[in-house]
């Protein structure tokens, strides 16, 4: 799980509330707080 959490942060700061949001239905503001 490292290679995604590398992946992932890289599109969290260009459509974080696209991919988050379709994976726990979570608004970004929450996300990018746990994050």
């Amino acid at each position: 799980e490292n290679f995604t959490s590398k992946s992932t942060l890289k599109h969290d700061k260009r459509q974080p509330i696209k991919r988050y949001t379709n994976r726990t239905f979570l608004p970004s503001s929450i996300f990018f707080d746990v994050k």
